[in-house]
This record gives C-alpha cells, sequence and structure tokens, in this order.
C-alpha cells in the first residue's frame, strides 16, 4: 500500500548498539502516527519541549480501534492545549552550524557535502569580529543552498542514443 501519509523514521532499539532505522507514517491527522513495528497507533505531543509518544494498540481486528483511541486522545490533548512546540535550536551563534573557537580565535562554519564534514574558519584577529562572523553566516547558508538546490538530471532514453547536450525531455 503506496500513500499512508507523512513518513517519518526513528531509530530502533534506542539502547542497542545495532539501531535500525525504522519507517513510520503520520495519519492525515497530524501527531497521530502508525509504526509498522510495533503494530501500533503512535500519538506524538511535546511535553516541555521534549517529543512524547502514548502508544495504542493495533493487531488484527483491533487496528481501527486503535486508531480510534489514538485520534479521541489526540483531539483531548489538542482540547487541553497540551499538544506544545518543540524546542528551539540551541546554539550561542544564533545559527546552527556556526561556533566561535576560542583556541583559533575564530568564528567557524560546518557543514556536510557528499558525507564529508567540511569547515570553513574566519579569523577574529584578520576580519574583526563582527566581519568574521558575517563571512561564517554566509558560507554556511550558500553551502546549504547549494545542497538544497534542484538540479534537472537528464532522462535516458531507450532505443535511439541522443548525443550528451541535447534536451530530451
Amino acid at each position: 500500500q503506496k500513500g499512508l501519509g507523512k513518513r517519518m523514521e526513528m531509530f530502533w532499539p534506542q539502547h542497542d548498539s545495532h539501531r535500525l532505522r525504522i519507517p513510520m507514517y503520520e495519519n492525515s491527522r497530524r501527531h497521530v502516527i502508525y509504526a509498522h513495528h510495533l503494530k501500533r497507533w503512535m500519538v506524538m505531543w511535546y511535553r516541555n519541549g521534549i517529543q512524547v509518544f502514548r502508544t495504542f494498540p493495533a493487531r488484527g481486528a483491533r487496528f481501527e480501534q486503535g486508531r480510534m483511541c489514538a485520534i479521541l486522545f489526540y483531539e483531548k490533548l489538542k482540547e487541553a492545549r497540551k499538544l506544545g512546540v518543540p524546542k528551539p535550536d540551541q546554539c550561542r551563534s544564533g545559527v546552527r552550524g556556526v561556533f566561535f573557537d576560542k583556541e583559533e580565535r575564530s568564528w567557524v562554519a560546518r557543514w556536510s557535502s557528499s558525507g564529508l564534514k567540511k569547515y570553513a574558519v574566519y579569523n577574529t584577529e584578520e576580519l574583526g569580529f563582527q566581519d568574521a562572523y558575517r563571512k561564517a553566516i554566509e558560507t554556511r547558508v550558500q553551502s546549504i543552498r547549494q545542497q538544497h538546490q534542484f538540479v534537472f538530471q537528464r532522462t535516458r532514453w531507450r532505443g535511439q542514443r541522443r548525443p550528451l547536450g541535447q534536451l530530451q525531455t
């Protein structure tokens, strides 16, 4: 079955060194999730900014019953205004992936490209504190934009071979 809803992932079991990435599917109602590996419906909300789950059994004929219990629990949380919100990213610089290195006295921008961690270091003694900070932020934002850019790829056609560089779509 396809098109179950928004796909989410979680690592299971949490205490084991051989954790697996487990798919879960969020219902059309936000915060109501079905977990295949547990055969349970789950309701997710935030308590003090931390994600919390409550499960409802969904084996065999109890699938719809578990789903309805989960939806009712979600509605009760919503009416009581207890769904909460996640904590914001906590970093001292105010920008995720940018930090100040005390030993180097530099602002550092961090990102990953093709699975490799990359760093750009901007010395405050050479550039000044604010300019080094701005350049680190610019580098971080630019590298993230390049990674999340949509690049149209040439499609392959069966049969006739067309030389590279010709439009095929």
